[in-house]
């Protein structure tokens, strides 16, 4: 399954965009060279608005100059994220390099923006004559896929972090984060929604993610768990349900991110972070000595943690683990 299957972007549209933007790249004019990569941009949002895994579990929030804070640490813009009451502590999104994972507790954390960007894109643009795949499709494999896979890693890095070593208590949240649960089964999905329950909190769990392979053997529960027609439905169709024990589970070709038999588990939105968006994915194009094409991406984004303890993890391996040492 590839994430981009399910895209609703008109193919119809997209050869009509794509021709256009060729069309325009070949003809030699500097004004419609730039007006064609701004022709694209709405593609381009498209594709990482339902792609971007975690932009899938936070609907990123549009900042503008109008709601940007004054910085006391430093010279970039940002904005600001309200702490939930009885939070475990706020975390900022490192997308830079270099940002320390500290614990900020208080009323609010501050959201600095920074520009992600993909690697340039080059070709000579006489290929650009014989390309018989809409062009489209080549720069979102090569760039869209390169900026959507930084955030994802960025963001999933910090939530390690948060989550720490499996079945072991973080004195900082003062509640474990990571449990073994044992196989898929009835038990161990009970299990994994109570994650949110022993947060300082008491959050409830409201959505999940997890790897496509994982996500199949959903299909293994027998009729004694789930009940003989879903079971029987699964086994001719494929799982193909959107809710796992009350869970909205968002899934994802990257194993390299979430690996095989894990379960990352959130409370709605506002109680876990928030995702700001300044300027949106952008294509940029540029034509050198009159015959080179280069091409890049980039966007400007800011992200927050807000509860750090609103992100859990469950393995489908080992045996039952409780979500703290007390239980």
């Amino acid at each position: 399954m590839n994430d981009f299957a399910n895209s609703t972007y008109d193919r119809r549209k997209l050869s009509m965009v794509s021709d256009e933007f060729t069309s325009s790249l070949l003809s030699g004019d500097e004004g419609l060279v730039k007006r064609a990569g701004m022709a694209t941009n709405d593609y381009f949002r498209t594709e990482i608005r339902e792609n971007g895994v975690y932009r899938r579990l936070l609907p990123p929030t549009v900042i503008t100059d109008a709601n940007l804070a004054e910085n006391p640490y430093n010279d970039l813009p940002c904005t600001f994220a309200e702490i939930e009451f009885e939070s475990s502590g706020a975390m900022q999104v490192p997308f830079e390099a270099g940002t320390t994972n500290d614990v900020l507790h208080g009323r609010k954390v501050f959201i600095d923006f920074h520009r992600v960007f993909s690697p340039n894109y080059g070709i000579d643009m006489i290929r650009l004559k014989s390309y018989k795949m809409p062009i489209m499709d080549i720069l979102r494999d090569n760039m869209l896929k390169s900026i959507m896979d930084q955030e994802d890693a960025t963001w999933k890095a910090l939530d390690d972090y948060i989550l720490g070593e499996v079945n072991t208590d973080n004195k900082d949240l003062g509640c474990r984060r990571n449990i073994t649960v044992g196989p898929i089964g009835r038990e161990s999905l009970v299990a994994a929604k109570k994650a949110m329950s022993v947060t300082p909190g008491n959050l409830i769990a409201a959505k999940g993610i997890m790897n496509y392979l994982t996500y199949s053997d959903i299909g293994i529960l027998t009729k004694d768990e789930i009940g003989g027609t879903t079971a029987e439905d699964m086994f001719y169709n494929g799982v193909t349900t959107t809710k796992l024990y009350g869970l909205d589970i968002i899934t994802t070709i990257k194993r390299d991110l979430w690996r095989d038999n894990e379960l990352y588990i959130y409370p709605e939105p506002r109680y876990y972070g928030m995702f700001c968006i300044m300027d949106d994915v952008t294509l940029i194009t540029d034509i050198k000595d009159g015959y080179w094409l280069e091409v890049k991406m980039w966007e400007m984004i800011g992200g927050a943690i807000v509860n750090a303890a609103g992100v859990a993890k469950v393995s489908f391996t080992g045996t039952l683990e409780p979500w703290d040492n007390q239980a």
